[in-house]
């Protein structure tokens, strides 16, 4: 990715707001999942069974991240006292089922997780200490490598200028999300000329 220090304002037109998406929240260290539905104005909770075998894992792990695409709620990643996960799983909300897919190329915890819909998938940048970044094909069912951002960061602002076809990554945590040290960099990726670097 490129970078930038230059002040960027970034206005986001009427149409990227969405008010009939719903809003998911993972609780972590539990086996939680709550779902707003904007439509119905109420909570909803889920408590689904995380088996060591295969979902890797028996309650949510801390800095994993989520994103909910119409009735199917993808979380990613995470970690706990010994390791960080690459872990992805799929909760359907309709059938309440939760399965495991193709893990993440690399392990991570308190990345950035977003649908774009230039590509009609889902985006992973970042992480604690982690530079990386990842797009998930869903037809193939992998996890395909981003050139990597030039700061490692965690808890990344991200926006995709649809149009121009350009990622940005703003500012974020670098190193430890406990050191409170944070990033005034802003980078960007442009994904048509994604194959020149």
């Amino acid at each position: 990715m490129q970078s930038s220090h230059a002040d960027l304002q970034i206005k986001k037109k009427d149409e990227d707001y969405d008010d009939e998406n719903d809003i998911a929240k993972i609780i972590e260290g539990t086996n939680e999942i709550q779902i707003y539905e904007k439509r119905n104005k109420k909570m909803v909770k889920y408590f689904v069974k995380l088996n060591k075998n295969p979902i890797g894992y028996t309650k949510f792990p801390l800095g994993c991240r989520n994103i909910l695409i119409g009735d199917k709620l993808y979380i990613s990643g995470g970690r706990d006292e010994y390791r960080e996960y690459p872990n992805v799983l799929i909760f359907d909300r309709k059938t309440q089922n939760l399965k495991r897919i193709m893990d993440l190329r690399v392990p991570r915890s308190y990345h950035t997780m977003v649908y774009s819909k230039v590509f009609n998938t889902i985006l992973i940048l970042g992480g604690e200490g982690e530079s990386s970044a990842e797009i998930f094909d869903p037809v193939t069912n992998r996890w395909q490598l981003l050139p990597e951002l030039n700061i490692p960061r965690s808890n990344l602002i991200f926006h995709c200028d649809s149009p121009r076809g350009i990622l940005y990554a703003m500012f974020g945590n670098e190193g430890s999300i406990l050191d409170n040290k944070y990033s005034d960099v802003i980078e960007f990726l442009d994904l048509k000329n994604i194959k020149d670097g």
